[in-house]
């Protein structure tokens, strides 16, 4: 018999709940958190009254987090600062606690997965068309003016994230298409996803994010290697994107000049430059060096979650471009903030979706067959962009970020929850 927490109703509530997370996510932190904060409260209620959401708990990838949650509150408790640390380490387990309560909501509503598809193309379109208009007239459907002019933020206003919003969700349309059952229907949404496809390719470009559209040529890569079903459509969309994309910078010379000429001369690659080559950026270089010594004072607990921002101010660590909020890299963020301890966890959760991907491509190439199904590979892809390495990140404790980065993840514990991971 089901305990009141199992009922249907009590799930259709839950299920509104996610379904609601695309939108939550354009207007910002607030309806986010509380859309991540009502989900794992109910997991948590599942946990305590259902034994049919404990089998989650065991899967690798899980038990790696929970230990990680585990240890950055420890961490936190020993730093120099515990109460502002534990503010970004207590409630972290909530992300993981979200992706298992999307897990058993896909499970007991056969209705879900078709809804959050549906639901998350309307958003993407509707961003879309909303950047479009921003950037032909000067201000958005609602009226607000583009803050910048080399940036277009929409929706988002002074948040200049539309670009992220799009790369890192896009990937997640290609999954949900392969649950539209009626043939024609399906012809017809990948007819009119080829064209959104060419329009968020570009919108990406003319945002001016340059880490999103580094995201958005990664995914695309990936998905024309790994995934058979969309690698012509995907290659085709993205060589047009790219030929719209010379023509805009041909033409328009102040996203030309942040998109391109300002990424060389960043990175040292302009004739001018004397100093040699910069990681990313004098400002990145500076956030970097600053952080690793920091880790290089405590490489195996770190100096704690949030504990750059109250360092880095410090003689030992400073200098005039190193301070902000976080060091703009994830890995080494965590080895500055929670050390080898902390950071050898999610090094080796990015070893495991390696691992699967190479896997995978392998089989194509050399077997002729596939190691894993499509649909799989296009979430690991989604989880495999935002562990990527080797570009700038934002910060791993941030909520905004970390909704995004868990949503998939809670596909991917129901679909393969069986096997591997």
């Amino acid at each position: 018999m089901n305990t009141f927490i199992e009922k249907k109703y009590i799930n259709n509530f839950f299920s509104y709940i996610v379904l609601f997370i695309p939108i939550a996510l354009i207007t910002g932190p607030f309806l986010t958190n509380l859309t991540i904060s009502l989900t794992s409260l109910y997991t948590l209620a599942l946990l305590i009254f259902s034994k049919k959401v404990t089998k989650y708990l065991f899967y690798k990838i899980n038990i790696i987090l929970f230990l990680f949650w585990f240890y950055i509150i420890i961490r936190s408790v020993f730093s120099t600062n515990p109460s502002l640390s534990l503010e970004s380490s207590l409630f972290y387990g909530r992300f993981i606690l979200f992706s298992i309560g999307v897990a058993y909501i896909i499970e007991h509503n056969k209705n879900f997965v078709k809804l959050f598809g549906y639901c998350l193309g309307f958003c993407l379109f509707v961003v879309t068309v909303d950047g479009y208009i921003q950037y032909f007239t000067g201000f958005n459907s609602f009226g607000w003016k583009q803050i910048d002019p080399e940036r277009v933020s929409g929706f988002f206003g002074e948040e200049l994230i539309m670009g992220s919003y799009l790369s890192r969700l896009l990937p997640l349309v290609f999954f949900f298409i392969f649950f539209i059952d009626n043939k024609k229907r399906k012809n017809l949404l990948i007819f009119l996803g080829l064209i959104i496809l060419i329009l968020i390719d570009v919108l990406i470009f003319v945002t001016g994010e340059r880490i999103a559209f580094a995201l958005l040529t990664l995914s695309t890569v990936m998905i024309i290697l790994l995934v058979p079903n969309f690698r012509y459509l995907r290659a085709f969309a993205f060589l047009l994107s790219i030929i719209i994309i010379f023509f805009i910078a041909s033409s328009n010379n102040i996203i030309k000049t942040r998109m391109v000429d300002f990424t060389i001369e960043q990175i040292g690659l302009d004739e001018k430059n004397t100093s040699g080559l910069k990681a990313f950026s004098i400002n990145h270089q500076h956030h970097y060096v600053s952080a690793l010594k920091m880790f290089k004072d405590e490489p195996i607990f770190g100096k704690g979650p949030k504990m750059f921002r109250e360092l880095c101010h410090l003689p030992d660590y400073y200098s005039t471009l190193a301070c902000a909020t976080h060091p703009h890299h994830n890995y080494i963020q965590l080895l500055a903030e929670t050390g080898l301890i902390g950071t050898i966890p999610i090094v080796l959760i990015f070893f495991l979706i390696s691992y699967l991907l190479l896997k995978q491509f392998f089989s194509i190439y050399f077997n002729k067959n596939q190691f894993l199904d499509s649909k799989i590979v296009i979430l690991l892809i989604a989880l495999f962009i935002t562990l990527w390495p080797l570009i700038p990140s934002g910060n791993v404790f941030n909520s905004w970020l970390n909704a995004i980065y868990y949503l998939p993840y809670g596909f991917y514990l129901f679909y393969q929850r069986d096997k591997f991971l």
